[in-house]
């Protein structure tokens, strides 16, 4: 018999992660089952274990899967359309101001 007998099934982040040399396979099944354990997302426990960056996650996964990827925290808000939407306001909400035409204030909603 084997010693371990109960396999946790990797998420595709997690197989992201790993195949990409950013967590070891040790690491995944151990994140993952602390994740089960708790009730929270995988990404939720693999950034709260300090293993991988939030940023480098969302690179990898850009890059991997095909998502877009913007950081936020590249931009300054001095320079967006509209001063009424703070940095804070649009990290937390994902929203970004694009233009501001004729009083209509136009975002990108991620």
């Amino acid at each position: 018999m084997s010693a371990n007998a109960t396999s946790i099934k990797l998420s595709g982040l997690a197989r992201m992660l790993v195949q990409e040399n950013l967590l070891s396979e040790a690491d995944a099944n151990a994140i993952q089952a602390q994740a089960n354990t708790v009730k929270s997302p995988f990404i939720t426990q693999v950034i709260t274990s300090r293993k991988v960056s939030a940023e480098k996650i969302a690179e990898t996964s850009s890059k991997s899967f095909g998502f877009p990827y913007l950081n936020l925290d590249a931009f300054n808000p001095d320079y967006l359309p509209s001063k009424s939407i703070d940095l804070k306001l649009m990290q937390t909400n994902r929203v970004i101001a694009l233009r501001n035409q004729n009083n209509i204030l136009f975002v990108a909603i991620s």
